[in-house]
């Protein structure tokens, strides 16, 4: 049956997921990016969160590890050239704090969600598993965020030596111990997340091969889920929507030292990711066509602004061939991201009439206000001049539209989501 094969791909997303989390961090960088691994837990938890109320929060939690993730990997670039160890251990210590918080969250809702599952629908061998899965879990993971840390307190004694000079010596030879300690935390976490990996491995597959515990799974799944469509849209629109939000924030277009963590190009490849998800439902035909040739205009107006625009230059030394090829440049860019958007708006609202039968809310004044972050962005390419000037403006413009975009696409959601939860 199609239906059992949801349940072994949700235990195999989870699986692969995890071993996304296995490697230990140095500094923030992050080889095996948590970010790809929690999107594929995510992904994995799709089915079993319309089971249990506790797995559906779990996913929730993840929601904001994948955003923490992403912008923690997007960072890294310039956290991790930074010559200055205090800025390095306040963006590890923070990210710390922050990921040590909600992964508590989501480690204790997936939990108590697999154990309630398993204890309710006859999964005795699975439920067997669990607990040296739990137990291990919190262990590496407060090991990793740990340990993670660690290393780079080291800034404390470096800034110590500096102001303390009767204790010179003692903080130079402290710091001299830094490589000791890195590998011990690097070896500490990998020994653990092998542990732990092994252990995940054991209860999924258990879970797997538990044919009484899979086949009540499945009954409900498709009892629960799969012969009601309309909760089958509402996932797809979810989904679609989240990406939709997350779209929206690169449009902020900000940089840190000089490396820009929020590049347009990667707004529209989320919108017609959205677009995609979404095309269960709608119709997202033109959006689609579209979106191959935007994004490469975008990805080369990105490569011509990294090679050949400095913003902080002066008016005299821009030339006329520069402004005038930056001019010509960015009105092919700037027409076809106002064409693609208004496209992909115009078939979104489509595509809720047909869902639904009831006409969503216009996107007129968030067009006009795109238009004019557009034209602000325009005129900061073609001239880097005012970039400094106007780039308050410009975040400020866009913090706006994104929150009347965002009120009315999670009004098109939440009203979907109540007709559904009628049924």
């Amino acid at each position: 049956m199609k239906n059992k094969r949801y349940l072994i791909r949700s235990f195999t997303l989870i699986t692969a997921g995890m071993f996304f989390l296995i490697n230990p961090l140095i500094n923030i960088v992050d080889i095996l990016p948590d970010a790809i691994g929690y999107i594929l837990i995510f992904m994995g938890l799709g089915e079993l969160s319309f089971l249990d109320g506790r797995m559906d929060s779990a996913r929730k939690k993840l929601e904001f590890l994948i955003v923490i993730s992403i912008f923690k990997l997007a960072l890294t670039p310039s956290v991790a050239m930074s010559s200055i160890s205090s800025d390095r251990l306040l963006a590890t210590f923070s990210f710390a704090i922050v990921e040590l918080i909600l992964f508590t969250l989501f480690y204790r809702d997936f939990f108590e969600g697999f154990t309630y599952l398993a204890e309710r629908n006859k999964g005795d061998k699975t439920l067997v598993k669990i607990p040296n899965a739990r137990f291990l879990t919190a262990l590496f993971f407060f090991s990793k965020i740990g340990l993670s840390v660690l290393p780079e307190l080291y800034a404390l004694a470096e800034n110590k030596m500096i102001f303390e000079v009767s204790n010179y010596e003692f903080y130079e030879s402290l710091i001299k111990s830094k490589p000791f300690t890195q590998a011990f935390s690097i070896l500490t976490v990998f020994i653990a997340g092998i542990f732990w990996f092994v252990n995940i491995v054991i209860m999924l597959k258990t879970a797997k091969k538990d044919t009484e515990f899979t086949e009540q799974l499945h009954n409900r799944f498709y009892h629960e889920y799969l012969v009601f469509p309309e909760k089958q849209n509402l996932k797809a629109l979810k989904n679609g929507v989240f990406v939709l939000i997350a779209a929206l924030l690169f449009f902020l277009d900000i940089a840190v030292d000089g490396i820009r963590i929020f590049p347009e190009a990667l707004s529209i490849v989320l919108i017609a990711t959205s677009a995609f998800i979404m095309s269960k439902f709608g119709r997202f035909e033109k959006t689609k066509k579209l979106a191959i040739f935007v994004i490469a205009i975008q990805i080369i107006v990105e490569l011509y602004r990294y090679l050949y625009i400095d913003t902080n230059a002066l008016f005299s030394e821009i030339s006329l061939l520069t402004v005038l090829t930056s001019a010509i440049v960015t009105i092919i860019k700037s027409g076809a991201s106002i064409l693609f958007l208004s496209v992909f708006l115009k078939e979104f609202r489509f595509s809720y009439y047909l869902l639904t039968g009831d006409t969503a809310p216009t996107f007129d004044l968030t067009k006009f206000m795109f238009l004019i972050i557009t034209a602000l962005k325009s005129l900061q390419i073609i001239l880097p001049t005012v970039f400094a000037a106007t780039s308050f403006l410009y975040i400020l413009l866009v913090g706006i539209w994104i929150y009347l975009c965002g009120k009315n696409i999670f009004y098109i959601y939440e009203s979907y989501d109540k007709k559904v939860n009628l049924l």
